[in-house]
């Protein structure tokens, strides 16, 4: 996962104390560089190069780089044998081409996940990946800009910037401005044998480009509230006797006792987001204190990609549900995928998203509303037709299990005990979700300040499906402040 903060011009050296607080991103050694144009500073988790030559910031032709990520086809780039990692390809290749069409190009022949930031020569370069798996925020001063770093708080922290503002992903930055290098959503349709190789490709990639062991299967439950996702992985893995099964407890004191750190850790004030961050966090937690793992592959994105959630069945049309993916996708480097990240990376962990893969994600996004939505009353089904041929998840029923969120997988009682926990008895259920949010507000505002409030986007519904979701089913929550929230 690793964590970059790098400061151009003057009081360069304020980012170095700063980013002392991205050092849990980056816990197998950290190093500081400043030089003529500016400083940067890197944490680093060791994934791919586990010895020291790894360590950025790297140097190359008078260069300076340093960057967050995974390239998964680093080696197709470049033949060079003297590579210090997977990231050093990209330095390569922008130093062979530092143009605006050289930096376009370099950015998407990249498979992977990545933010980066390059100087030479007085001229910064930095981009993030297409999605936004891995963060990046930028600072300015006066108008321009001058510093980055994987963490809006280590920004923050140098007290020095007028302004801070989330990194766009699919975007570069050079001579000044911010430059789209690629539209994922431009894409030709595959054949349907092809497309289904899509899902496995990527799954197997993630798993492998690394010389440490992925992880094994983890689930959580909340404490008194039977967890689904525990009880369907717990039957599938005896159809997988080699296949570890680590099952964890959050207990309803951890989660309200927890709830102030998740927001510090997620930079979000957003309820749903940090609900969901709770079991996260806890069970980055677990996987940190209690074994040797450190690359988690998680399963963010394929609900926005292949129209998962439920209110998406109901659109009017086939490119209203077109158009639904794509703003769910463009933004979920704000919800989602910030979550994974931030709980995962503050545990010295790196969290990979097989179904946002470069490839599946294009293809799966030139298909139809039609084409990706539900099927017989079950959505995702292009995605379960990818895995039909596995014959443990036909046995166990997984393959036709409804979805279901995080939250409540865990166990419906756990949103519940949250909005509780913050509230007196004898309110309404409405006014007791309000509370809760104005709670979760407040411990943002106490960490970040209101300035801070522009690193939000708000979380939307197109009308379609807010009246979907006031028409809930009695069946789908156990209490009146969860189905409200849902």
């Amino acid at each position: 996962m690793c964590g970059i903060a790098c400061w151009f011009g003057d009081r360069s050296e304020a980012i170095a104390n700063a980013s002392e607080l991205l050092r849990p991103r980056g816990p197998d050694g950290s190093r500081t560089l400043t030089f003529a144009e500016g400083t940067m500073c890197f944490h680093r988790l060791a994934v791919i190069n586990l010895d020291v030559s790894g360590m950025q910031p790297f140097e190359y032709k008078g260069a300076h780089f340093i960057a967050t990520g995974e390239i998964y086809n680093y080696r197709e780039l470049s033949d060079d044998r003297d590579l210090r990692s997977d990231v050093d390809v990209i330095l390569r290749l922008i130093a062979a081409d530092d143009s605006e069409g050289g930096v376009r190009n370099t950015c998407r022949s990249l498979d992977g996940d990545f933010a980066f930031v390059y100087s030479r020569n007085q001229r910064v370069i930095a981009a993030r990946d297409p999605v936004g798996v891995r963060p990046l925020f930028y600072g300015e001063v006066d108008g321009e800009v001058v510093a980055f770093a994987s963490e809006a708080k280590a920004l923050q922290a140098t007290g020095a910037l007028d302004r801070i503002s989330v990194f766009p992903p699919g975007h570069f930055f050079a001579r000044g401005e911010f430059i789209r290098y690629t539209d994922i959503y431009d894409s030709p349709v595959t054949d349907e044998q092809w497309r289904a190789g899509l899902v496995y490709r990527p799954l197997r990639g993630r798993r492998h480009v690394s010389r440490t062991r992925s992880a094994c299967v983890f689930s959580v439950e909340f404490e008194h509230s039977a967890s689904q996702d525990a009880v369907f992985a717990h039957e599938l893995l005896k159809t997988l006797p080699r296949v570890q099964h680590t099952h964890i407890v959050l207990t309803e004191e951890q989660a309200q006792r927890d709830m102030p750190e998740v927001v510090r850790v997620c930079e979000t004030h957003d309820p749903a987001t940090l609900h969901a961050a709770l079991p996260m966090f806890h069970l980055a937690r677990h996987i940190a204190e209690s074994t040797d793992y450190k690359v988690i592959l998680s399963g963010e994105g394929a609900d926005e990609v292949f129209l998962g959630y439920s209110y998406c069945d109901q659109a009017p049309s086939s490119q209203e549900a077109e158009a639904e993916s794509r703003r769910l996708v463009e933004n979920l480097h704000s919800f989602d995928l910030l979550r994974a990240d931030r709980c995962f990376a503050a545990h010295g962990l790196e969290v990979r998203v097989p179904f946002l893969d470069r490839d599946l994600l294009r293809h799966a996004m030139s298909l139809s509303g039609a084409q990706r939505g539900a099927r017989n009353g079950l959505e995702k089904s292009l995605l379960r037709d990818s895995f039909s041929y596995m014959q443990p998840l036909q046995k166990t029923g997984i393959i036709n299990r409804g979805k279901m969120r995080l939250t409540d997988g865990v166990g419906f009682r756990m949103v519940e005990s949250l909005v509780n926990g913050v509230n007196e008895r004898g309110t309404s259920a409405e006014d007791k979700v309000k509370i809760e949010s104005g709670v979760l507000w407040g411990y943002f505002i106490d960490y970040y300040g209101l300035e801070a409030t522009r690193w939000i986007i708000p979380r939307k519904m197109p009308a379609w499906g807010q009246e979907f979701t006031g028409k809930l089913p009695e069946a789908k929550c156990e209490s009146d402040a969860a189905a409200i929230w849902w």
